[in-house]
């Protein structure tokens, strides 16, 4: 198989698996996309059988994976294989979980925690005081969130590498914030990361993307590199170009059709990618297009598309009075 070509490395594996068991998400989050996308993408759950087949493919790629992502853009604890998924992949494989703790009960916490189910554990959470907690995360209960994330914190001792993570959002004080968030878990891993309109697919802020003339800008890669190294697999099995695709635009193939191998070394999925370093023309409203983190040439300058905000520079990097 041809593989996809990585600076002079050649992946004929993605190093990184991110897949959901199902589309759905109780945070309610304003900078999130999912209350606007979920009309046009239904509810769809992995069922066992399709669940053992993906950790089978996993298990026989151990070797090339680097880290299993059992989160897509939902909250994973509300399908209740969670834990049972999380033993099975963790026999092999290093595992990173996000989630928005609001059912971080404390037998989940526990078995976690007792169990080291997980290797790098990220906790959403955004706005230190209820009133900004609740304007951002509509969807959840700031006392009862609260509590469970203090209790994980309290039991875990730092057992597994826990972070706080929150979004630098340009119309707000976040450096307020962040005290806030301090006070509430002192001597936590608190992990901030720029805000992403998920390029285009959140309408309540949106990015402020260099307008040049469509003409001039062409496309070289992206800043995280992620289509290259990264699998992204819905809960129906198709393989979509990265996390910030909520609306399925850019479809690879389906695991479940093939394999994650086949879906990887495509002639479908190569075309895509090398869509992304310019090397095949794509069309105006190609989804790297719209978001900030992709590189772009300009006049022969390269660039991201991205002018900066109030907390990150224009290449997406934290400004210094506001780094951790």
């Amino acid at each position: 198989m041809e593989g996809i070509q990585l600076g002079l490395q050649r992946i004929k594996f993605p190093k990184i698996i991110e897949f959901q068991t199902q589309t759905l998400c109780n945070g309610r989050c304003t900078i999130c996309p999912y209350e606007q996308v979920k009309k046009i993408i239904p509810y769809f759950r992995m069922s066992d059988e399709k669940v053992n087949l993906l950790i089978k493919e996993l298990a026989e790629h151990k070797e090339d994976i680097e880290r299993v992502v059992p989160y897509l853009n939902n909250e994973p604890f509300l399908d209740k294989r969670c834990i049972s998924i999380l033993r099975r992949l963790k026999k092999n494989h290093f595992i990173e979980l996000s989630t928005n703790a609001s059912l971080l009960s404390k037998e989940v916490a526990e078995t976690i925690v007792n169990e080291k189910l997980v290797d790098d554990f990220r906790i959403s959470f955004f706005g230190g005081t209820k009133e900004s907690y609740s304007r951002l995360m509509r969807g959840l209960q700031f006392e009862k969130v609260v509590e469970n994330i203090q209790y994980f914190l309290a039991i875990n001792r730092r057992n597994i590498n826990t972070q706080i993570t929150m979004i630098l959002l340009p119309w707000l004080d976040m450096k307020k914030s962040i005290e806030e968030v301090k006070n509430l878990f002192p001597n936590e891993n608190i992990v901030t990361f720029g805000y992403l309109d998920r390029a285009g697919n959140n309408k309540i802020f949106r990015n402020n993307l260099c307008m040049y003339e469509k003409d001039k800008i062409k496309l070289c890669g992206c800043n995280l590199e992620r289509p290259f190294e990264r699998m992204c697999i819905m809960s129906n099995g198709n393989v979509i170009l990265c996390s910030q695709d909520w609306k399925n635009e850019i479809v690879q193939g389906n695991i479940f059709e093939t394999s994650i191998s086949e879906v990887w070394n495509s002639n479908e999925s190569i075309n895509i990618k090398k869509m992304v370093k310019g090397e095949v023309e794509s069309s105006d409203n190609f989804l790297c297009k719209r978001c900030k983190l992709a590189k772009i040439k300009v006049e022969d300058r390269m660039v991201l598309n991205f002018a900066g905000d109030k907390y990150m520079d224009e290449w997406d990097r934290k400004r210094y009075e506001y780094k951790d």
